[in-house]
C-alpha cells in the first residue's frame, strides 16, 4: 500500500489497483499529527488496517493505530499463552528452581 495523495488533514492510500482508502490524521499515531504532508509523501509505502467500509458512499477508512493495536494485542495473547503453558502444572518449588537455573 502506498500514498496516492497527501494533504494536511489526511491521505489517500492505494490499497490495490483502482481501490483507495482514506487515512485521517488522527489515525496515524497516538501522538497529535497537525500536518500529514510533513510526515508522508506521495508514493511512500505504509501498512494499515481497514477499519470501515461504507458501501453506500463507497468509502474505505484505514488506520495505522488500529494495525498497531491489533499487532500489540496478538503479541500479548501469544506471550500470555506461553506464560500460562510454562506455569501450568508446576509447583512454586519448580518455578523457583527454574528461575534459579
Amino acid at each position: 500500500m502506498w500514498f496516492a495523495e497527501v494533504d494536511s488533514r489526511g491521505a489517500v492510500i492505494t490499497l490495490a489497483e483502482g481501490i483507495t482508502g482514506y487515512l485521517k490524521a488522527g489515525e496515524i499515531s497516538t501522538e497529535r499529527v497537525d500536518d500529514v504532508s510533513t510526515i508522508f509523501k506521495v508514493a511512500d509505502e505504509i501498512e494499515v488496517a481497514i477499519v470501515n467500509i461504507d458501501r453506500k458512499f463507497r468509502n474505505i477508512t484505514v488506520s495505522v493505530k488500529a494495525k498497531d493495536s491489533a499487532e500489540e494485542k496478538a503479541a500479548m495473547e501469544d506471550y500470555n499463552k506461553q506464560s500460562s503453558d510454562a506455569v501450568e502444572g508446576a509447583t512454586l518449588g519448580d518455578l523457583l528452581k527454574q528461575a534459579k537455573d
